[in-house]
C-alpha cells in the first residue's frame, strides 16, 4: 500500500537502505515486504521522536500510511507555490532513513564485535519468525547507544540486549510486563548512550 501512497524518492531512498540489510539484519523481501515495512516504521519513529514522546502506537502501519500522505497533501498544496517547501520536508524524511541506517549499522557492528547472528541476538530458534515487534525492542533499547561504545563495550552491551529477549522468550508476560521490562533494561543500557562513558 505504502507504494501506492509513497513519494518515489523517498520510497527509493529506503528501498536501498533495506537492501543492504537483507538476510543478515532483516528478513528476506517476500510477498509480504516486511525488510520494507520494518524499515518504514523505523524511520517513522525516528521522525516522530524530534517531535513528541514516543509511544509504542508509533511503531505502527497506520503512523507511516498518516506521515506519508501528510507528506503528499503538502506536496499537492505547494508544488507550485514553494516547491523549496516540498524539497525541506522530504529532506526530513530521508534523514529519518539515514537513522535507520546508521541503527542497523550499529546493530550489525555488535554482532560482528561478538561473532553472534540476529538470532541469536534476538534468542530465536532456527526456524522461528523474526516478529516486526522485536525490531521496536531493539530501537528502544539500543538505539541512542554510541558506535564508540559497541566498540568499546560490545560483550557488555550484547549481553544486556540479550538478555531482555531471553526474559521475553522465556516467561509469559503481558503487555505491561513487557513495557516495564523493556523500561528497565533501556535504563540500564542507556549508561552506554553517550559517547564517554563516566
Amino acid at each position: 500500500m505504502w507504494t501506492l501512497i509513497g513519494d518515489i524518492k523517498i520510497l527509493e531512498y529506503e528501498k536501498n537502505i533495506t537492501q543492504k540489510y537483507i538476510e543478515h539484519l532483516l528478513p528476506p523481501i517476500n510477498k509480504k515486504r516486511t525488510a520494507n515495512m520494518i524499515s518504514f516504521k523505523l524511520a517513522s519513529l525516528f521522525y516522530c521522536q524530534e517531535i513528541k514522546e514516543l509511544t509504542p502506537n508509533d511503531y505502527s502501519n497506520s503512523k507511516v500510511t498518516i506521515l506519508l500522505k501528510e507528506f503528499n497533501k503538502t506536496k499537492e498544496k505547494l508544488i507550485f507555490k514553494d516547491p523549496e517547501q516540498i524539497t525541506v520536508l522530504r529532506t526530513k524524511f530521508l534523514k529519518a532513513f539515514d537513522e535507520v541506517n546508521n541503527f542497523y549499522d550499529k546493530i550489525k557492528m555488535l554482532l560482528e564485535k561478538e561473532n553472534k547472528s540476529i538470532r541469536e541476538l534476538l534468542e530465536i530458534k532456527k526456524y522461528g519468525n523474526i516478529t516486526q515487534l522485536n525490531y521496536y525492542y531493539l530501537f528502544i533499547l539500543f538505539n541512542t547507544v554510541s558506535k564508540e561504545n559497541i566498540v568499546n563495550n560490545s560483550n557488555k552491551i550484547y549481553n544486556l540486549v540479550n538478555k531482555f529477549f531471553k526474559n521475553l522468550s522465556t516467561q509469559k508476560m503481558n503487555k505491561e510486563e513487557i513495557n516495564n521490562l523493556l523500561s528497565y533494561q533501556k535504563q540500564i543500557i542507556s549508561i552506554y548512550s553517550s559517547k564517554v562513558i563516566p
